[in-house]
């Protein structure tokens, strides 16, 4: 993802975090450059210079000379101001670390995982599981695959039980699989709306993990699915979509489906 000036969100906080440290530093060596000319009698830096150190980042180095320096303010507004100016810039500062920092380094929150068994494979993009005791059809979230077992007989095809065969063999019945729920718990036909991982993920929203533990990353990037945008369970639409071409790229499956 990227944000102003096409630069990533953390690394142009990163950036922030250190032009401002860089005038800290240069708002307290220009204040003791200060004290040492009114020390010789010249003429000092000029009072809007320190002012302007202080309103483009540095008021701690401002603050700080002040107080190393026994700094001696010719205007009141300065010593005044600086502290107000130091607030502004502590309470921008809180809010990038909140916005962007913290997640680079925490994350976002990672969702529940609900533990089932495969008891059935439907069609290329529903199963049969055991949760809780119960059995219940889940729908793979944000996947399509060609019709296998409609009820409209000229909707099945070929690339259709193609899907459902490399779904049987992803998910075998038996198979300790995990559910993430999305937005929706179920669609319009009562069937549990669900990702479904064959593996515990270490971060459930890294490219990575999705492509090689989550079942239907890995039905669209083996070319049996396409990605299907289905309002509003659409966490990893993108990530979908980007399978969806590579399988086209490779080739893959029965990718050529949704290109006839």
């Amino acid at each position: 993802m990227h944000g102003m000036f096409g630069i990533a969100p953390a690394t142009l906080a990163a950036y922030v975090v250190v032009y401002l440290l860089a005038m800290n530093v240069i708002a307290t060596v220009v204040f003791g450059l200060d004290k040492l000319r009114a020390r010789a009698g010249v003429q000092r830096v000029p009072e809007r210079v320190l002012l302007l150190l202080a309103v483009f980042g540095g008021s701690v180095g401002a603050l700080a000379g002040m107080h190393l320096f026994r700094h001696k303010t010719r205007k009141p507004l300065f010593s005044r101001g600086v502290p107000i100016i130091l607030v502004a810039q502590i309470a921008l500062a809180a809010w990038l670390a909140y916005a962007f920092v913290a997640p680079r380094f925490f994350g976002p929150p990672q969702p529940e995982l609900q533990e089932a068994k495969v008891d059935y494979v439907v069609d290329g993009d529903t199963i049969d599981v055991v949760v809780d005791g119960a059995e219940q059809r889940v729908r793979l979230a944000g996947i399509d695959a060609p019709e296998s077992v409609s009820h409209d007989a000229s909707a099945n095809s070929a690339e259709g039980e193609q899907a459902a065969e490399f779904a049987r063999s992803l998910l075998p019945i038996g198979r300790r699989v995990l559910l993430q729920k999305d937005v929706s718990d179920t669609d319009r036909y009562g069937r549990l709306v669900r990702y479904v991982w064959l593996q515990e993920p270490a971060d459930a929203y890294d490219a990575a993990e999705v492509s090689s533990k989550m079942a239907n990353a890995i039905i669209v990037e083996s070319g049996y699915a396409r990605a299907y945008r289905y309002h509003p369970d659409t966490a990893y639409h993108e990530h979908f979509e980007a399978a969806q071409q590579r399988a086209a790229d490779a080739d893959a499956g029965v990718s050529y489906f949704w290109r006839s």
